[in-house]
């Protein structure tokens, strides 16, 4: 009878697929957000340091948004339940976003140890953050 009136699996099977654009779209907008942050004192070399870092969670985050999308296409009109909601094509590009996002980790870690051997150059706060502004 649920079904019947349109409140069955399905329904909650398109506001899944909606989510999954909805979570991608906040973490593109949220790595945006992260790449206009700088270091004020910082020389060329931590800058460019820094932005080794937000590129790949960028590039990631966009991987998912894009996955996302294709995803919404591919199982338009198909009445998939479970884990045949994300198809071929998502999972491939979730799997090259988590890689990027993994060396985006991994080029964190390396700036946050170069940093500390330039001079014992103190990790300083980002400018141009959301605690900046408060």
């Amino acid at each position: 009878m649920q079904e019947y009136k349109g409140y069955g699996h399905f329904k909650l099977e398109r506001h899944a697929l909606n989510l999954l654009i909805a979570g991608p779209a906040l973490w593109v907008l949220g790595s945006i957000h992260n790449s206009c942050q700088i270091y004020e004192r910082a020389d060329g070399h931590v800058q460019i340091l820094q932005q080794s870092v937000h590129i790949p969670f960028l590039m990631g985050s966009l991987l998912f948004l894009v996955g996302s999308i294709l995803n919404i296409h591919e199982q338009a009109g198909r009445g998939y339940h479970g884990l045949k909601l994300l198809g071929k094509t998502w999972v491939w590009t979730g799997i090259c976003g988590s890689l990027m996002i993994f060396i985006g980790g991994l080029a964190n870690a390396v700036k946050v140890f170069k940093m500390q051997q330039i001079d014992g150059l103190r990790l300083e706060k980002l400018r141009g953050g959301a605690q900046e502004r408060l």
